[in-house]
Order: structure tokens, then sequence, then C-alpha cells
């Protein structure tokens, strides 16, 4: 049984999700509304990385991921 003190995400995970907050927190949001925004927003995410977008469904979890995103929309930007 994990304990009730033992991290939600990993240290990688924690990266990625700053990461997106930092772009939600520029831009106003993280467009989800539809494919070719979504897609568009990653080209612009500002990272290490060369391709945003894999890495950071490989991190998050592929099914996972926009899930987050769009919690983190709603959260941050009401």
């Amino acid at each position: 049984m994990p304990s009730q003190n033992a991290p939600r995400f990993t240290e990688g995970q924690l990266v990625w999700l700053k990461v997106i907050r930092d772009y939600i927190a520029l831009n106003g949001a993280f467009a989800t509304d539809s494919p070719e925004a979504y897609l568009d927003a990653w080209q612009s995410v500002d990272s290490r990385q060369s391709n945003s977008y894999a890495v950071a469904n490989r991190v998050l979890g592929k099914n996972e991921l926009k899930p987050i995103i769009e919690e983190l929309n709603e959260v941050l930007v009401a």
C-alpha cells in the first residue's frame, strides 16, 4: 500500500507540469479545443526538448496528458 505522503508525480513529471504551467501563465490557456490548436500550442512550448509533445506524452502518459492540461487550464485560469 502506498504511503499517504508519497508524491503523486515523479520528478520528471513535475518538470513537465511546470513547463505546462508556465505556458498557461504566459499565454492565458493551453489550447485543447481542437486537435490542430492543441498541436499548434505544443509547437510553441518553451522547453529544451526538440519534440516537447512526444516527450511530455512519454513522461506524463499518452492518455493522461490532455486531461492534465485541461485540469491545469481550469485551475490556473479560473
